[in-house]
Parts: C-alpha cells; structure tokens; sequence
C-alpha cells in the first residue's frame, strides 16, 4: 500500500524525552447507531533537532467511504511517558480516485487535479499529467446548455438543410493541439436506450457539431415530444464531456406539440412550429414545411368543447370542472367567462393548458337540478361557444355502517345512499374526527374511520365541494373505548398452525375483522460480534377472529409459521391483535407462547381388529420424543362419524416417544372394511395406518335389502294395477266411437301391425357393426367455418385476398390496416358494433353478416375477440333484464354479439367435435339414413316408411322386395347391396356408390349425373338403367318414374356404375337424385310446371291421397296412431345412437383437482397438435366451463336468484344455439349430402334434445305432437342428466383468467398454421367488407366517437372511411 512521511516542525520543546505520534479519526454516524466513535492509531515520531517524523503506512489508515474523498484525522505530538499533547495539527487523507469527471474533480476540497490525457482525477500533491500544466487541468472542458432554453430542440422525422445540433461547449479548443480534429461523438438517449449516436467535429467557434440533419424516431401514442439525455464522447475512449447543468435534447413533432390551431400558436418560438392552412386536414407543421400559416387566433377554427369531467356536481357548486376542447384560446386572459346554468364557473389560472384544457369551480345553479351545457365567451369572438353538458345533482344519505367503531379509528365505514360519486372533493367527518376515503360510487362511499382524543357520539357529515349533508334521521357515529385483552389461552401452538386461542376482554365486537398476530424474533449473529448482531421480526397473520354478541370473547385460529424459522424443535413468540387502529395492543409482551415444530409419526401399516372388540392403538414417533402434551392431538378413524371414530384417553407411554389411545366397540361397522387413522394437531394431520374389520357376519346386512325389495315390488304392484284400472276405464270410452271404423279397416291393419311388431325385433349390433369400422369424412377446419359462418355460401369474398383498384391500391391498403388498428382498440370497436345496432336499417342479417365478420377478422386474436363478446354479452344481458324478459336471451339471433358468440363456439369447439363428440353424431346420422333406406322413400315428396316424422310418413298400403344385387368395385371384387324393387335408378346408385365408397367423402366421389347404372345381363351383354327414357310409363298427364321393378330386375342381379360418354337411349333422360330432393311443395311445384305439360310420380300419385272418391281401404291414408308402432320401432332402432351422442354432449366426470392442473392441459410444443383442452377432472372443453361460469357470474352480478332463468341462459347458449344446430346440420362437420327426409327425422330428435334441455315441464295430452309423445319418457331423463350436468360444470374448479386467455393464444395459433397449409380466412378481405357498413354508417360513427372523446381516432377512422369510399 505505500508509506508517507508526515513532518512536524517544533520549538522550545524537551529534548531527553521520548515522543510518539497519535492520529485520531472520527467515524460516522450510521443507520444503527446515533453516537461517533474515535478510531486511533499510535506511530513513533522520529526526531532531528527540531523536526519530527511520523511514518504512515496506507493500510493501517481507516478506509475512507465510498461516497467521501478524503478522511479527517487530528495528529497530535505528545510524550509517551504520560500521554500528554505537546502539538495538536488537523490532517486530511484523500482519494481523488472516487471523482469520475472533471467539474466534481476541480471543485473538491481535497486538492484533486483532472488529467486531460488519462480522464481521472488526480493528487495535486502524489500525482502529476505530465505535459499539461496545472492552469491547464484546472480548466474542464464542458458542456453549455442552449442561450434561449434549457435544452437543444430537434423535429424528428425531418431533413434539416444543415445540422439542426450545434452543442455549446467550453474549454474544448485549449486540447486541439493534441488529439485529432474530429474525435467527438453524439449521443442522445431516452434512459439507458440510446436513440442516436453520431459524429461529431469541434467548429471554429469551439462548439460541437452533431454531423447528422436528420433523426428519425416514432414518438409514442399520445407523447407530444421525449425529454432525452445528451451526452458527448471522447471518440478514442467512450469518456463523456462533463455535462454540468445536465442539459438534453427535446425530441418533438409539431403536429404533437400543437393538435389545434390554438394550441400551434402557443407553441414557444424555439420550436419554429406553425398551423398551416395549405394541408388538409389542416394541421401544425415545422415552419419550413408550410407556405401559408395562420398567425392569428381569430383566422382558427371555432372553439369546440369536447367532454367535461367530472359530468356532475352538487347544485350548491363548488365542483372542479376539467373542460377539455380544441382551439380553447392561446392564453387564459383570452377565456373571458364560463357559465354553468346561468352560474359563473371561476377558472383555476394554473390549471389552463393552452388550446386544450383548463379547469374551473363552479358556482351555485340557478336553475337547480338538472343538465346544462357549458358556455364559454372568448375575447376574440362575438359568440358563445357551447358544448359537453354539466348536470347539477343533489346527493341524499340514506344509511350508516357500522354505526360504532374503536377510540383508535380505522374501522371501515359504509354510507349508502344516491349521487354520492358527483363532484370532486368527498369530505366526511365522524363526530369531528375525519373519515378517510377510500372508495365511491353512487350509492355509496367506504372510508377510513379517523383516530379520535375522546369517546363519545356524535354527528357525521358528508360534504361534497359546497353541499354538505347529514342523516336526516339523525344517525350518529359512536367512537368507543378501545377493546381490552384480560387473558389468552392457551400458550402454544404448532408451525402448521390451527391451534384454537381464545381471547378475553372487553368490546371486541366494535372491531370489524380481527385477526391474531405471531411475534418471532430471530438474532443473525455476523462473524461472531455481538455488537454486530441484527435482530429481526417476523409477523405472522390469523384469518378473522370469530366474536361472540357480548363482545367479551374471541375465537382465533393460530396461522401457520413459516418452517424455516425452526433451527430448534421449539421457538418462543409474543402474542399480538389486529384490532382495527388500537396499535398498543398489536404486540403483547405479556403474552408469550411456545411454537413446537410439526411432528413426525412413524407409520403402523395395516391392522386387523374384530368389529366385536374395543381397538386400543399405539402410535410411535418417528425419531425422539413428542414435544407436546396429551391435549394437544386428537386421532380420527375414518370414514364414519367423528363422534363415533374419535380415538380417546391419549396416554403417552414412558419417555414420550409412543401414544395409545382407545377407539372403542366397532360393532356398527361392516365387516370387511377399511378405516383410515390420522393423527391431528393444530392445522397438521398425518395418516399413521389403516385397520381392517373383521368378525362375524353381521345379519341386518342381509335382512335390510331384503326387506327394502319386498316393499318396493309392493309399491310396483300396486302402481300398476292402479295404471291398469284407469287406462281400462278410458279405453271403454275411445272403444265405442272407434269400434265401427276399426273394423273396417281390421283386414288392413293387420298385415301393418305385424309388419310393425316384426321391425321392433330388428338387431341393433348389425348397423353398429357396419359403421364402427368406418374413417370419419370429416370436413376441413376451413369449409367446416364457411359453412358455420356464412350458411349456404359454397365460397366467399373472405377466402380471397382484397380486389382493389389499381390507381387507389396504395392508399386502400394503408386504410384497411388502419382500421385493423382501430378495431384492435376495445373502445373503438365496441363503439363500432353499438353505433351500427343503433341505426333502425340495420337488420337482423345484417347483424348476422356482421358478427361472422368480425370473428373472420379476429379469429387470429381469439383472447381479444372473447374480451369483445364478453362486453357485448354484458350489454344484452343488461337490457333482457331492464325489458323484464330475461329468459328470452340468446333465444335467437338478433343481435352481433348472439351470432360472435355462436361462431365463438365453433372456433373453439373444433377439435372437441372432431375428437370427442364427432363420432356419435355421425353413427347417428348413418344410423338414421340407414333405417330410412330398408324401406321405401317417395323420391317426389320425400315421405318414407321408417321416418320418424309424422309429416314424411308413408301411410299407404304397398308392398315391397327387398332384392340382394352385387356391384362390381374398381378392383374388379363385387360388393353385396341391398336394394329395394320400388328404388328409383338414382336411388339405386346411390345405394351402390354407399357400398363401394364408404369411406370416401361425398366431395370425392362421382356424381350421379355423370355416372350410368348398367345392368349386366351376360359377360358380354349389359342394359343402361335411367329414371327416365323411352320405357317410361305414362297415364294421361302422369308419368311414374322408373324403378327397378319397372325393368324386372330380379334377386341376384349383378350391376356396374359406369361414367357417362354420350351413348344414352333415345328420349329425354332425368335424374332424381334421392339425396337432393327438395321439399313436397317445391318438387310438386317443379314437376307440375314442365313444359310438356306433364306431371311426375314415384310411389303414389299426389290425387291418390287427395281424391275422396277412391276407396278408403285401398288408397286413403290410415290415421295416424295405427302407424305409431312403426315410428315407435324406428325410434327404439336409433335410439341407442341418439343416447350415446346425447352422452357425449352432456357428461362430465367430477374429479376435485386444483386449478394449477389447467397448465398441464396444454401441449408441451405448441403448434404441434390442437390445444383440447378441458376442465380438470372432467370432459367439459374449456370453452364451455368459461361460458357457464361467464352465465353465473353476470346472473349473480344482476341479482337473479331464479334457477330456471340461468338454466334458460345456459340452454340458450349452449344447447340450443350450437349442439343442436351442428346435430341438425352434419353436412357443416361432415363431408355428405343430407335429404330432406334425412332432416326430418334430424328434426325430431332435435326437438327432444331441444325438450329435454328445458327447465320447464309441459303436460302432455292426447292431441299433443306424436314427435312430443314419442320421446316423452327420454325427454323426462335428459332434463334430469342436463340439470345435473350445470350443476357438475359448476362445482368444478374455476378457469383462472390467465389460463383461459394463454389457451385461447394457443388456439389461435395452431389454427393459423392449419391454414398457412391448406388456406383459410383473409383477415384483410374481412376488414374490407366490414368498411362497407363503415362507410354507410359514418357519419354517426364520427359523431360517436367524438363524443366519447376518442378525437385521435375519430381523425384516423375519417382518413379511413375517406380511402376507401
């Protein structure tokens, strides 16, 4: 370290006496230490003649601070024979290291030089910078702020003529001789980020020059200019130029220095900003930039006031008003009056922001209650400029809670009423004392009880700016006597907590949320000094105290200690309470207790008792000895009654290190069970072991089933012969009024109802066992969303990129993505969607178009787009509820946010159809199609045998083969079919192309019009097969379409589908292709109308069912309960599919599981499969749990109590505006065709799932729907299964609404990728078409958005709307 030799020159002093040298320091005071201490140090002193020297060695110095550069010491001369001072000198030792630039190196005490060529600071006295002289170092090179401002100004984003940077410097020219001429840099930072660093030389004048004329920097939204640090660097080494003042550089633009014309002329001159009328819009530009400003205020546009907050005050005034315009004046003085409803409102002089903003009290109305514009007169105009309306409120107080609290204050007090948020100052006073604010709204305010000097009651007051108010029932605040503590007990408790205290004393009930506290306070001991020991104090918290109604006791549950505070099995704490502000009972030093550390049981294993004994149980510790006492653990047996299963008289044997207790007779337990031992102290448990029950049979087990099954076979017997007996006494009443017509038709019925007994045998397994080993022709996310989003459309605008003009492309596309931008805002596209419901034109399909729009647009942010629907379903649920039909939500589309929330679904249930729910719904739709199939189908009026529809029913009587043909297959093999000899030659192909591409889409296959039916007749003869040609069958204007009866086919035949070439039979030939028939009246219609005159028929002639002249046994049509067995025989056939896919919807298998378990749902790569994810415990998607429980929430948050209101929500949103529709609709999922008769029987099972997701419980009766009657037993189940199935939804854990919105992000993504590979949605093409109701609308839209005080992007939205018009 060095020595230094300190010499002392002295006169008249004794020479034969031995000297030494004492150095005194002071050190400081500290953080933990208020006194000064004397560090001293004792050097011998060397002596010639007259002069001393005293040696110093550096290191036996005390270390000099860090934010010191030198250290005080007094060296004192004195004898060493008796320590007395011959000469007293003060000493400094510095460290001008500590100096990092020259202004703080020079203007040190401590004799400290600055060295130009090493940048440090130097010792005057140690140290030398060779070269240079001391007149030299003493001079700092520095930087100088601006004449005319404190800092440099730059316009970014502009190209200056010449360098806009010219930094003031000084001493920098005294160097030139020894470094090169442009050895600079400028650098200009915003914090540590640096935004520019550029060359800089130093110029004749010995300032520096910034080599840059422009810089380019986006300002952020709403930032007018960036206050940035400037600093100048030494090229050779990065050292910055001392910047004394800390001047900087404003980076700015005019245009946000000045949005207004006023505004612009009140920018200061330095900025060279003005308001240029050339522009359009007209705008504040760098004056370089704009020919021909404006200079005066009166050549602005008018004055205009945009809001006024707050929006309300008391009529009484006094409120602080914020009026924020455009063109408000340059100055204040310009401002001459602003009046409130007749009432001067006094502006506040410093609150006035040029053009903009400025504030002002108001004053008492003159018209009282009521809302009123403001007026504003300006100087420089003869007008009055008018604007955002003010209401004057009058605020009334209705309740006090609680109306008492302690002496100590802090007690959080409640005071209803209404207008109680208006204005802007809240003041209340609880009998003097102040109540501090916490919270308002309009019918209420919570603050903060203030401490008071004395006990008593008294008058609270509310004031709010110049009203003021009290109780006019006279309501007062009692401040009572602090809350006293006579005793706690008891004086231990475990680290896990739980430990029951109670606490004595008086008026604990005045206190809202007491709580225990726990006092540990632990020593760290540093390097063994105990001088140098730090205490510290953990504070642990209880939950609530529970308090009894006299206020004199208290029940609290100890907390749980933090582990790692146990260095010893056992700590001592100090108690403490929590008692509102009584801050001297927040530690009692009286009260301490002993904390024992959690222990640790050894494990039993498995014991066998007899359920006839008394269990005696020893539990041992897991290592030493039980630092508790007998009182403080309890032992449970579980599962059963914790009077019966409570382990008694806990002994501790000798030593401490093992317990027994007694369990008692176990003689009501069943033999063979397991019950479970868990030991509990406090808030801790431990299962120890488990026993096993054994002994004797016991006889009630068999005697209580007995006895439980006799009496119900009583109760079944009896019920049914009372159904007998009635059904019995109503059949006599039908029997006599049908007997005549039913034996007229007998002969008839007959043949139907054994052929409908015959069907009801029909074996299930075989249609499961076709279709169970079937690919699913499932659609691709793509077409699946078209036909969700946009029903009916085979393409759409959306699928294609934007055709836009070619000579307004540029600017088009800049506008599209601008008002990407704006929906990206939640404020202004919300605004968007109110302001287009708002106008009477638009429709409900606009509404419809619209809201498949925006999910299109949105579908790659789809956490942003359920933040859009959750806003708007808000809104709906607030108006059904205002219109008091609150069942009648989300009943039907008629709304943008029903139809985002139907296509929100279909977004986010995708995957769960194609994984989960897919398959049910298509053996569904196979199994319905099928079964329509084995009988026969009118290809003219879609009406068939098996439907399940009344309405498509076949009720004639005719008879019908069923012929077994083969097909022969592309690979030559010939597949077996089953066809039917009044099929139809379209029906027949198609039931041939079902059999050779079962697994093939719809899409894939050929289509019946470009195929031909050939029959062949001999290896080298075939006939061609057509509904129509020149066999066909004519009668009159009739002409029945041909069947494979027509051609005499016969069982065995052998046919191939052949593609069409040309050589077709002589004749006009049609196809009726069974799986595009329309419906009864439209293909009657289409027939009927042919140009030949002629009339079409498959089955029956339309007049058969119509003529009353025929025979009414041969061709009338049955009633329809004769033919009720047969729908019945259907629906028992397709009834196990319709049950499997009703299963798949509505299941949820409840597991509790923690909420943390939601992140183990998403894949470990994301992108790399689709994110299903589903609640916890259960198969509910996500987006299903977050729907339900978004219901709950608005349900609890509007105080609807009525279960079967929620439940209508729930089915409304779920039930029926999704599930069903996707059931009835297979096409949208899968790749087939569907028949209108297909949908028909779709249609019944639809309503039943429809019947029985209902709340309510309709009485059916004989003239009631057979569609109703035959699915009313299944109907009763489901509203059981749906009912049960909200409830098990909601028990599960809630969807943290992180978790929600990270898995939305996922799902989004991964769809994205799904269409970079096979196409999908343009989100621009959306946005494109969503701008024609933009620019329909845009008018109101503007006005809107103004008036909401979004003028930015009301100029945006203006600049859009104008583009793309």
């Amino acid at each position: 370290m060095g020595e230094v030799d300190i010499q002392l020159t002295t006169a008249n002093i004794p020479e034969d006496v031995s000297y030494e040298c004492c150095y005194g320091f002071q050190s400081g005071t500290s953080e933990q230490h208020s006194t000064t201490s004397t560090v001293t140090m004792v050097i011998p002193a060397t002596r010639n003649n007259d002069m001393f020297t005293c040696r110093v060695r550096y290191d036996n110095v005390p270390k000099i601070p860090t934010n010191r550069d030198s250290l005080q010491s007094m060296l004192s001369l004195r004898y060493k024979e008796n320590n007395v001072a011959v000469l007293d000198d003060p000493i400094r030792f510095a460290n001008c290291s500590v100096h990092t630039n020259c202004t703080s190196c020079i203007d040190s005490d401590s004799q400290c030089n600055w060295c130009p060529f090493t940048f440090k600071c130097i010792s005057s006295i140690n140290d030398s910078c060779s070269g240079v002289d001391e007149t030299v170092m003493e001079s700092c090179p520095k930087l100088l702020p601006p004449l005319d401002n404190d800092n440099y100004v730059v316009h970014v984003d502009y190209t200056y003529g010449e360098t806009p940077l010219v930094i003031r410097a000084e001493n920098l020219g005294q160097f030139s001789d020894s470094f090169s001429s442009n050895r600079f840099n400028c650098v200009i930072k915003n914090g540590s980020e640096v935004l520019f660093k550029t060359d800089a030389v130093l110029n004749t004048d010995g300032n520096v020059e910034c080599v840059e004329t422009r810089f380019d920097y986006t300002l952020a939204d709403g930032m007018a200019s960036l206050e940035a640090r400037l600093a100048v660097e030494w090229i050779d080494n990065d050292v910055s130029i001392d910047n004394p003042d800390r001047t900087g550089v404003t980076l700015y633009t005019c245009g946000g220095l000045g949005t207004n014309c006023a505004q612009c002329l009140s920018i200061p001159s330095i900025f060279d900003c003005e308001y240029c009328k050339s522009t359009s819009p007209l705008s504040c530009l760098l004056g370089d930039r704009c020919n021909d400003v404006i200079d005066d205020l009166g050549d602005c546009e008018l004055p205009q006031i945009i809001s006024v907050s707050p929006s309300s005050g008391p009529t009484e005034g006094g409120t602080v008003v914020t009026v924020r315009g455009t063109n408000l004046a340059i100055t204040r003085s310009q401002i001459r009056n602003v009046t409130i409803a007749g009432a001067e409102c006094a502006i506040i002089d410093d609150s006035y922001r040029p053009g903009i903003e400025f504030q002002c009290r108001t004053g008492r109305s003159v018209g009282g209650k009521g809302s009123y514009q403001v007026e504003i007169e300006f100087g420089y105009l003869t007008m009055i400029r008018r604007g955002s309306a003010f209401t004057y409120e009058v605020p009334t107080l209705d309740s006090l809670s609680p109306v008492r609290g302690p002496q100590a204050g802090k007690t959080m007090v409640t005071i209803t009423g209404y207008n109680l948020n208006i204005g802007t100052n809240l003041r209340v006073t609880l009998f003097g004392q102040k109540c501090y604010e916490k919270a308002k709204a309009v019918d209420e305010i919570t603050c903060l009880s203030g401490a008071s000097d004395v006990i008593g009651r008294g008058v609270v007051s509310v004031a709010i700016d110049n009203w003021s108010g009290k109780f006019g029932d006279g309501t007062e605040y009692e401040y009572v006597k602090d809350p006293t503590v006579a005793s706690i007990s008891p004086r231990f408790s475990f680290a896990a907590g739980g430990t029951e205290y109670v606490v004595l004393g008086q008026d604990f009930d005045i206190i809202q949320e007491p709580r225990l506290l726990i006092h540990i306070t632990t020593s760290n001991d540093q390097s063994g000094n105990r001088r140098k020991r730090r205490q510290t104090v953990d504070i642990f918290k209880s939950k609530p105290c529970t308090t009894d109604s006299g206020g004199t006791r208290m029940m609290c549950q100890a907390p749980p200690i933090d582990p790692a505070l146990f260095s010893t099995r056992q700590l001592l704490a100090v108690l403490g309470l929590e008692l509102d502000g009584v801050d001297s009972l927040l530690r009692l030093d009286n009260y301490t207790v002993t904390l024992h550390s959690n222990p640790s049981f050894q494990n039993f294993g498995k014991q066998s008792f007899s359920n006839t004994d008394n269990i005696r149980l020893t539990i041992d510790s897991q290592g030493g000895r039980f630092e508790f006492t007998e009182e403080m653990v309890e032992v449970l047996i579980t599962p059963c009654s914790r009077e019966e299963c409570v382990c008694e008289d806990v002994t501790f044997q000798p030593g401490n290190s093992s317990l027994t207790c007694l369990v008692g007779t176990t003689n009501g337990l069943r033999r063979g069970s397991t019950l479970t031992v868990t030991a509990h102290i406090g808030s801790y448990n431990q299962t120890v072991g488990s026993i096993d029950i054994t002994g004797p049979i016991n006889p009630v087990v068999f005697i209580v089933p007995i006895v439980v099954t006799f009496l119900i076979i009583v109760v079944v017997i009896v019920v049914i012969l009372l159904v007998v007996c009635y059904r019995g006494r109503q059949k006599d009443s039908r029997y006599k009024e049908l007997i005549v017509e039913m034996e007229k038709l007998e002969s008839t019925v007959a043949r139907e109802c054994k052929l409908g007994f015959a069907e009801l045998q029909t074996d299930l397994d075989e249609l499961t066992g076709d279709l169970s080993g079937h690919r699913l022709p499932y659609r691709d996310l793509k077409v699946y969303l078209l036909s969700a989003l946009f029903p009916g459309y085979k393409d759409h605008a959306v699928l294609h990129p934007v055709q836009l003009p070619i000579q307004r492309q540029i600017s088009s596309q800049k506008a599209i993505k601008d008002f990407h931008d704006l929906c990206m805002d939640k404020k202004v596209l919300l605004l968007f969607i109110r302001t287009l419901e708002e106008q009477r034109n638009f429709s409900i399909r606009d509404k419809s178009l619209v809201g498949s729009l925006l999910m299109v647009a949105l579908h790659n942010r789809l956490d942003y787009a359920t933040e859009i629907l959750k806003t708007l379903l808000y809104d709906l649920i607030t108006k059904a509820i205002n219109k008091s039909s609150p069942k009648l939500l989300l009943r039907r589309t008629e709304s943008v946010a029903e139809k985002m929330l139907t296509n929100w679904l279909h977004f986010c249930l995708h995957e769960y159809i194609v994984e989960q729910s897919g398959k049910p719904q298509y053996l569904l739709y196979r199994a319905v199609k099928s079964q329509l199939e084995k009988g026969p189908i009118d290809v003219i009026t879609g009406e068939a045998r098996y439907s399940l529809s009344e309405h498509k029913l076949i009720r004639q009587k005719m008879d019908v083969e069923v012929l077994s043909v083969t097909v022969e297959a592309d690979d030559g093999l010939r597949v077996p079919v089953k066809v039917l000899s009044c099929d139809t030659i379209s029906q027949v192909k198609e039931k041939l192309l079902d059999a050779i591409y079962k697994a093939t889409p719809v899409s894939h296959r050929p289509s019946l019009t470009t195929i031909d039916l050939e029959q062949i007749t001999s290896p080298r003869d075939y006939s061609i097969l057509r509904d129509e040609d020149t066999t066909t069958v004519m009668d009159g204007v009739w002409k029945k379409l041909n069947t494979l009866q027509h051609y005499g086919v016969e069982d065995g035949a052998a046919f191939r589908l052949m593609k069409r070439n040309g050589r077709a039979p002589p004749g006009r030939t049609y196809d009726y292709p069974a799986s595009l028939i329309s419906s009864h009246a439209v293909r009657n219609r289409a027939l009927s109308e042919a140009e030949d005159g002629t009339r079409v028929w498959h089955l029956f002639k339309q007049h058969d069912t119509e003529d009353p002249k025929r025979s009414p046994f041969m061709n009338k049509k049955m009633i329809t309960e004769v033919y009720l067995p047969r729908m019945l025989s259907t629906k028992n056939i397709l009834q196990k599919f319709v049950s499997d896919l009703f299963s798949s919807l509505f299941s949820v298998q409840v597991s509790p599981t923690s909420p943390v378990a939601y992140a183990n749902f998403f894949p470990t790569s994301p992108g790399t499969q689709p994110p299903i994810s589903y609640a916890p415990g259960s198969a509910v998607p996500m987006a299903v749990k977050y729907l339900l429980d978004f219901l709950d929430d608005s349900a609890e948050a509007a105080q609807i109590s009525e279960k079967d209101v929620v439940h209508t929500w729930k089915n409304n949103a779920l039930a029926l505006r999704f599930w069903v529709n996707v059931m009835k609709n297979p096409e949208f999922v899968f790749d087939v065709n569907k028949s209108h008769t297909v949908d028909a029987c779709l249609s019944v099972i639809a309503g039943a799932f429809i019947d029985g997701c209902s709340y309510a419980d309709v009485k059916l009766t004989i003239d009631s729907p057979t569609s109703k009657l035959l699915y009313n037993k299944e109907v009763q189940e489901y509203k059981v299964k749906v009912r049960q199935y909200y409830q098990n939804v909601a028990r599960l854990p809630r969807i943290p609404e992180d978790v929600m919105q990270s898995y939305l992000k996922q799902l989004s993504e991964h769809q994205a990728q799904v269409f970079r590979k096979t196409g999908g949605f343009v989100v621009e093409s959306a946005l494109y078409e969503l701008l024609r109701y933009a620019n329909k609308y845009s008018d109101q839209m503007l006005s809107n958005l103004r008036n909401a005080g979004l003028d930015a992007r009301a100029q945006v939205f203006e600049s859009v709307v104008r583009a793309t018009m």
